[in-house]
C-alpha cells in the first residue's frame, strides 16, 4: 500500500512540475492498472484459500469413495473364496486371459501381413511404373534421333536430287517410324 501511496506523490509531483507529462488517458489507464494489481492482491489469498478448500475436500471424498469400493471388493472377495467352485472361477479367468492375448497376437501379425502385402503391392506398382516410363523415354529418344536424322538426310537431298525423289524419300521414311 505504501508502495502504491508512493509512487501516486512522485507521479503527482512530476506531472506538477512539468517533468513528465502525461495526458489523461495514460494517466487513468496507469491509475486503473494499479487499482487492479492492488485488489488482485487482496483477493487473490482468498481465492486460493477457496480453491484450496475445495481440492481438500475433494480428496476427503475420493478417498472415502475408494475406501468403501476396496472395502466391498475384499467382502465379495472373501465371500468367492468360500464358494466351492473358486478353483473354476480361476481357471475359466486363466483361460479367457489366454484366449484374449491369443487373439491380441493373431491380430497384431494379421495387421502387420496385411501392411506389408499393402508395401509389397506399391514397390511391384513403382517398379512397373518405372519400367515402362524408362521405354517410353528410351522410345521417345529414338523416335526423335530417327526424326532428326531424316531431317539431315532431306537436307542432303535436297541439294542434290529433285523434290519429287525426297518426298517420297520422306513418305517412306516416316513409314518405317510409324512401323517401329
Amino acid at each position: 500500500m505504501i508502495f502504491y501511496f508512493t509512487l501516486t506523490c512522485v507521479a503527482t509531483i512530476l506531472i506538477s512540475t512539468k517533468y513528465l507529462l502525461l495526458n489523461e488517458e495514460t494517466f487513468i489507464l496507469v491509475s486503473f492498472i494499479l487499482f487492479l494489481i492492488y485488489s488482485f492482491k487482496f483477493v487473490a489469498p482468498l481465492i486460493t484459500k477457496n480453491i484450496d478448500f475445495e481440492i481438500d475436500t475433494i480428496k476427503n471424498s475420493l478417498t472415502k469413495n475408494f475406501s468403501i469400493t476396496k472395502s466391498q471388493t475384499l467382502a465379495i472377495a472373501s465371500k468367492v473364496m468360500k464358494l466351492p467352485i473358486k478353483s473354476q472361477i480361476f481357471a475359466f479367468n486363466a483361460v479367457l486371459i489366454k484366449l484374449i492375448k491369443e487373439t491380441l497376437n493373431y491380430k497384431v501379425y494379421y495387421l502387420f501381413i496385411e501392411q506389408r502385402n499393402a508395401d509389397i503391392n506399391k514397390l511391384i506398382l513403382l517398379n512397373n511404373i518405372e519400367k515402362n516410363l524408362s521405354k517410353l523415354i528410351k522410345l521417345y529418344f529414338y523416335t526423335e534421333l530417327i526424326i532428326f536424322v531424316s531431317l539431315v538426310n532431306s537436307i542432303m537431298y535436297n541439294k542434290f536430287f529433285k523434290n519429287y525423289f525426297i518426298k517420297k524419300q520422306l513418305v517412306e521414311c516416316q513409314e518405317l517410324i510409324n512401323k517401329i
